[in-house]
């Protein structure tokens, strides 16, 4: 700040020498009138300006840890155990059996049997029987029936079907990708300070005179530097593309279909009536 007040110094006593001069001088020789008009002059000097950066700096510490290390260990147990032990004893018993003996005896038992004796006689015998006598007479017989015929016709039936219809149809289709696209972004001012104006036709908003203004130092906002960013941005890329699209279509159909007819035809018929 110390040095932007030196600075505006500078540029104020360049002023004042044009602002203690007179308006209107009138020469002796001549009958001319001049006027002095006030100009502002800015000279360029070399300012020296500080500002704050902040920078990351790493130390290198040296950090003591405790790793826990597995050891292995082996022991050794010794124990009694109790194992079973088989032997086998061989001992004699001695005990009494009753076993069946079978005999076999000779006995005589004598009896008495009367048998019946059947003989056959014959003997003729005659007598007189009626017996009938059938005949057999035949008649015709003449009537007329109606017997039933079955026939096969084949009658047509119309009816509606609904058919699928494949057609294919045209869509655009957005097939693009995101890009990274460079912007530049201008920042807002957040400071005022002396800034470079270049040379340039100035209006005067009081009389509408337009001067030509020289390059110098001016109070005002500092606008910093516009700034590069990496945007992403949706680059579209449009496809056509066909597609199939079904359609259920309404058809007629003609269809035969065999039909059992039965009707009822007269007959003569001819029997014999016994």
């Amino acid at each position: 700040m110390k040095c932007f007040g030196n600075a505006l110094r500078v540029a104020l006593a360049a002023i004042v020498p044009f602002a203690s001069t007179p308006v209107s001088v009138q020469a002796d020789c001549c009958g001319e009138t001049f006027r002095l008009e006030c100009q502002t002059v800015y000279e360029e000097r070399q300012v020296t300006a500080f500002r704050m950066e902040q920078e990351t700096v790493y130390d290198q510490v040296q950090v003591t840890r405790k790793v826990p290390i597995w050891e292995t260990e082996q022991r050794e147990r010794r124990y009694t155990v109790s194992k079973p032990v088989q032997e086998t004893s061989v001992r004699e018993e001695r005990f009494i059996v009753h076993k069946q003996v079978f005999e076999t005896q000779m006995r005589d038992c004598s009896y008495d049997q009367v048998r019946t004796v059947a003989e056959t006689s014959s003997r003729e015998e005659r007598y007189t029987v009626q017996r009938p006598m059938w005949e057999t007479s035949e008649r015709e017989e003449r009537f007329t029936v109606m017997r039933p015929v079955t026939e096969t016709i084949e009658q047509e039936r119309r009816y509606t079907v609904l058919q699928p219809v494949t057609q294919m149809q045209t869509r655009m289709v957005d097939q693009g990708c995101y890009v990274d696209q460079v912007v530049c972004v201008q920042p807002p001012a957040t400071r005022r300070g002396l800034t470079w104006v270049p040379s340039g036709a100035v209006a005067d908003p009081a009389t509408g005179l337009v001067t030509v203004q020289r390059p110098g130092l001016v109070w005002g906002n500092v606008v910093p530097p516009a700034q590069q960013v990496v945007q992403r941005v949706w680059k579209p890329n449009v496809v056509a593309q066909q597609y199939p699209v079904t359609q259920m279509c309404p058809q007629e159909v003609v269809q035969k279909v065999p039909v059992q007819v039965c009707r009822q035809v007269a007959e003569e018929v001819c029997r014999k009536v016994p």
